[in-house]
């Protein structure tokens, strides 16, 4: 197969469906397909396309409408034999809304098992907070957090997270008393929004028992991170097969930060998937790294304006 020739080339390493961080959180592997651009046959070619270059961690949510798509491709990888993988090899990522009912909740969820069609899905977020009609944020976010903490008690996915979570909605959430709480939070994050935007980083590193993974780490190729002059800079520093864009992920996986990255094109999943890859042949010295936390372009937010936490944090009134 081409693509398994390209992911030899590249020497990517197929990694296991989870990893345990240092501090045993149980969080995807370093790099996912994002999906959320993408339905029907481009959804299903480009899942199919990252699962034979070696991706093992797909990202899809209840609002995406390609979840029938993104398991169709997983279950064609599977019947794949040439490729060799067991459905425990696809670390499996789904998101249901924000300002919902707790039934409306946990008739997603189940909604999403069904479409999906691979079984138990491994992590699934509350993809952000925000009051449903009639009740306050903080009730909102505790009633959901309850029906996907069930959801995972019951089978129906191996762990639950958050997306967009600011310090204010996680507060709230630890009030939902289930006694079960978040291990991951999935926010925007990528180079010019320095090394922790609204401390979603830090606060991450407090709680002691939640990750950060990083969707739009290409800050949807902003001209700013691909042809940046620092970027350039430090790209052509380390080769000329060294992309700005493997730059900017590699800034994330060296911080241990697992990112979600969209794109169809196999040269551009390669190129993905490569730059957190032990074998990458290249690694951003202390200096590169300190560079590169103190761009302030392409700006961005941690959380996106449907969340309550961009009015909370980045749209807040001075």
């Amino acid at each position: 197969m081409v693509r398994h020739a390209v992911a030899a080339a590249l020497g990517l390493t197929l990694s296991a469906a989870a990893a345990l961080t240092a501090d045993g959180l149980n969080v995807p592997p370093p790099v996912c397909l994002g999906t959320g651009e993408y339905t029907g046959d481009v959804a299903t070619a480009a899942v199919g396309s990252a699962l034979q270059l070696g991706y093992r961690c797909i990202d899809t949510a209840h609002e995406y409408n390609n979840q029938a798509a993104v398991g169709g491709a997983i279950n064609a990888a599977l019947r794949n034999a040439s490729l060799g993988l067991q459905r425990s090899d696809i670390y499996v990522i789904s998101k249901v809304e924000g300002g919902l009912t707790a039934a409306e909740t946990t008739a997603r969820l189940h909604a999403d098992v069904a479409a999906l069609g691979v079984g138990r899905i491994d992590l699934v977020l509350l993809h952000f907070p925000k009051a449903a009609p009639g009740s306050s944020l903080e009730t909102s976010i505790q009633e959901q957090w309850r029906s996907i903490a069930g959801f995972v008690g019951a089978g129906g996915a191996a762990a639950g997270g958050v997306s967009q979570f600011c310090g204010v909605a996680l507060a709230a959430l630890d009030k939902a008393g289930v006694g079960y709480r978040p291990v991951l939070n999935q926010v925007g994050l990528h180079v010019g929004m320095g090394s922790d935007p609204e401390g979603v980083v830090s606060t991450a590193e407090a709680r002691k028992d939640m990750a950060i993974m990083a969707y739009s780490p290409l800050a949807e190729a902003a001209p700013q991170l691909l042809h940046g002059p620092t970027l350039l800079s430090i790209a052509r520093a380390h080769g000329q097969n060294v992309t700005t864009a493997q730059v900017a992920l590699r800034w994330l996986s060296q911080k241990g930060i697992p990112y979600a990255v969209a794109a169809t094109n196999p040269a551009y999943q390669a190129e993905n998937l490569h730059a957190a890859a032990s074998s990458s042949g290249f690694e951003l010295s202390d200096a590169d790294l300190a560079r590169l936390d103190a761009l302030t372009q392409p700006a961005g937010c941690p959380f996106w304006p449907g969340s309550a936490c961009w009015a909370l944090t980045c749209n807040r009134t001075v």
